[in-house]
């Protein structure tokens, strides 16, 4: 959509890096694959996630499953 085609534009001129997931596990997984130690990584949904998990507590606790399993 609209914010993906945004994020994409900055992605082009090299200001951020991005990467578009499907679920919860492959978004930790990549933030694991591809921050180096002592960066930051930032996680964050380009549109609302209402449709994936019923409140942000379930959300929440698929985050922290998925940070224990591939930290």
């Amino acid at each position: 959509g609209k914010i993906f085609n945004i994020i994409q534009l900055q992605k082009k001129q090299q200001l951020l890096r991005f990467f578009k997931t499907t679920s919860m596990e492959e978004a930790i997984k990549f933030a694991y694959q591809y921050t180096p130690k002592g960066q930051i990584c930032l996680l964050s949904c380009a549109s609302p996630s209402y449709s994936l998990w019923k409140n942000f507590e379930e959300k929440g606790n698929e985050f922290q499953k998925y940070v224990k399993k591939y930290a």
